[in-house]
């Protein structure tokens, strides 16, 4: 869990390793992610952040994992 300075603070931006962190995935795929476009990710100064919507979209745009194939 992500420490918060306050406690009723909403993370709405994550680094790389925090995002990988909340959504259960390696970093090196979110990293991938980033440098093919298909997660967006913002510059703030010297840092990446990823926005929580962008990463909400990210996952609602991959593959069902229930999606059957036609038979």
């Amino acid at each position: 869990m992500l420490k918060h300075e306050w406690p009723d603070a909403v993370v709405v931006a994550y680094s790389p390793s925090s995002a990988a962190i909340a959504t259960g995935l390696k970093l090196h795929r979110i990293q991938a992610a980033i440098r093919d476009g298909s997660l967006r990710a913002v510059r703030v100064g010297t840092k990446t952040r990823l926005t929580r919507t962008s990463i909400e979209a990210w996952l609602d745009a991959m593959p069902s994992a229930n999606r059957r194939k036609p038979q």
